[in-house]
């Protein structure tokens, strides 16, 4: 199920951004941030409010992808 929804992202990501579809560090960034960012959801919202973990979940992600 997973594996499946990273591909499904992935496509859309490289709908937008077509020039990072064959990149390997891209690729394995966003491996790590869609199957982290599940796993982190999953660890987190049972104990806290689901749209905070999902907000917090994407600002984690926002300030990854923004550094330089």
């Amino acid at each position: 199920m997973l594996t499946k929804l990273e591909q499904r992202l992935k496509e859309q990501i490289f709908l937008v951004y077509p020039e990072y579809k064959n990149n390997l560090e891209w690729s394995i960034l966003l491996s790590m941030l869609i199957q982290g960012g599940f796993y982190a959801f999953l660890s987190h919202s049972e104990d806290y409010d689901k749209e905070s973990v999902i907000r917090h979940i994407g600002e984690i992600n926002e300030r990854i992808l923004t550094r330089k």
